[in-house]
Parts: structure tokens; C-alpha cells; sequence
């Protein structure tokens, strides 16, 4: 019995050791496995951690060219409003100017006609004081005519009419 128990010992002892060096076995390929897939996540991780970094880089470049461009869009609003500013300014002041050039150009007209109605009242007595002139020129010639006083010269009269002046000359 003795021996059976040994054997049976043995046999206990051997299945022990496979079990023990299987278990052993399966410990190392899962601790591969494992080490394995540490590796791979570790790069993964790595290989995040540097796309990360880039896309943090790129967004602060884009948030960098988004402050600027709002900065620069500022001022071109700023500008634009300036501009329309000066603009409407502008408007203004060819309105107030067309205005005054219209006010002078009524002031020059109404001037123009006032000078064209008192150069025309002189006109009409510049042609009766020489209508008078020539009237009493006759009257003149024909009392020294009567008297006998012989007429010395010639006398020239100068008639207007209302666009031209011809000279007369009247002999005595």
C-alpha cells in the first residue's frame, strides 16, 4: 500500500509539475500578451499624445489668425464707418456749396437782368436825348438859315439804336 500511495504521490507530483509548468507556460504568454498589448497601447498612446499636441498647436494658430482677422475686421469697421462718415460730410458740404453756387448764380442773374433793363432805359434815353439833340439841330439850322449865317462846318450826331450806335454827320 505503501507503494501505490508513493506512486500515487508521484503520479500527484507529476501532474502537479505539468500543471504547475502548463500554468507557468500560460502565465508567460499571457504576460507576453500582455507586455505585447502595453507596447501597442503605449505607441497608441504616444502616437495620440503627439497628434494631440499638433492639433493643439494648429488651433492655437487658427485661434491666433481668428484674433487677428476679427482685429484686422474691426478695423476695417471702424474704417468703413469712418469713411461713410466722411462721405456723408462730403455730401453735405457739395450740397451746402451746390446751394450757395445756385444762390449766386440766381443773385448774378437777377443782377444780369438789372443791368440789362437799366443799360436798356439808357439805351432809350441816350436815342431820345439824340433824337432832341437832332431835332434842335435842325431848329438851329434852319434859324441861322433864316438869319442868314451861313452853316461853318459839319457837326457829327451820333443816333443809338438798342443793339448798335451808327454815326450822323450833319452838315452846317
Amino acid at each position: 500500500m505503501r507503494g501505490v500511495i508513493e506512486d500515487v504521490k508521484q503520479q500527484h507530483a507529476d501532474i502537479a509539475a505539468r500543471n504547475k509548468a502548463e500554468a507557468e507556460a500560460w502565465y508567460q504568454n499571457m504576460l507576453r500578451d500582455l507586455e505585447h498589448d502595453r507596447n501597442r497601447q503605449n505607441e497608441e498612446v504616444r502616437k495620440s499624445k503627439s497628434e494631440e499636441a499638433d492639433l493643439i498647436r494648429q488651433l492655437q494658430r487658427l485661434k491666433a489668425q481668428i484674433d487677428s482677422l476679427q482685429n484686422q475686421r474691426g478695423s476695417l469697421e471702424a474704417t468703413v464707418v469712418d469713411v461713410e462718415d466722411r462721405g456723408q460730410m462730403a455730401v453735405k458740404e457739395g450740397k451746402v456749396h451746390v446751394e450757395e453756387l445756385q444762390a449766386a448764380i440766381r443773385k448774378v442773374k437777377t443782377d444780369l437782368a438789372d443791368q440789362a433793363r437799366e443799360h436798356q432805359e439808357l439805351l432809350n434815353a441816350t436815342m431820345a436825348l439824340d433824337m432832341e439833340i437832332a431835332t434842335y439841330r435842325k431848329l438851329l439850322d434852319g434859324e441861322e438859315e433864316r438869319d442868314g449865317i451861313p452853316t461853318s462846318g459839319t457837326v457829327r450826331v451820333i443816333q443809338s439804336s438798342s443793339k448798335q450806335t451808327r454815326p450822323t454827320a450833319l452838315n452846317f
